[in-house]
């Protein structure tokens, strides 16, 4: 969102306060704070501002990796049980 204010200011977003947003302001990082007892509020002076919001829950994310790396083990040990199989399977019947 872009904005031009006259005046030094809190721009108060709509979106219920946690710690994990983080925003910039023209690429920079600003810091984002509890404004009105629980939504985002971030301080701004006069001028030209572009401002990004981003959720970034670190924890989700760090989930998501253990998922994957679980998926890909079970998998893993799938396709070397899989093999494993054949190859007694087959010295069976010689």
């Amino acid at each position: 969102m872009t904005f031009e204010p006259a005046q030094p200011g809190v721009l108060v977003v709509s979106e219920s306060w946690h710690p994990d947003w983080v925003a910039t302001d023209n690429g920079q990082l600003v810091e984002v704070r509890r404004a009105n007892h629980g939504v985002l509020g971030i301080p701004v002076e006069a001028g030209s501002h572009s401002i990004r919001l981003r959720y970034w829950p670190w924890d989700f994310y760090m989930g998501c990796v253990i998922s994957g790396a679980f998926w890909l083990a079970l998998g893993g040990t799938a396709v070397i049980s899989g093999i494993r199989r054949r190859g007694n399977h087959r010295f069976e019947e010689r």
